[in-house]
């Protein structure tokens, strides 16, 4: 019985991390989120959530903005960068 409670432990050890790594990623802080949430669980996804994204994200994001606007001021329409 004790290890099959290991093994759930583990695995939503591995589960947190994998979380943290998709939220990290999105905000540019891929080891961040897996360090966080390696070592807090799920107080570390809260920590890494309301992390603001990294500097070079949010240039990222802006310059699509910018992209964006600019292709629809020139008649465009909403095309997406590729």
């Amino acid at each position: 019985m004790s290890g099959s409670i290991v093994v759930i432990w583990i695995l939503a050890w591995v589960l947190m991390m994998g979380a943290g790594a998709l939220i990290g990623d999105y905000k540019g802080r891929l080891g961040e989120g897996i360090a966080w949430a390696a070592l807090l669980g799920v107080i570390g996804l809260v920590i890494i959530a309301l992390r603001p994204p990294a500097e070079s994200v949010q240039i990222r994001r802006a310059q699509v903005r910018v992209r964006a606007e600019e292709a629809e001021r020139a008649g465009l329409g909403s095309q997406r960068p590729s």
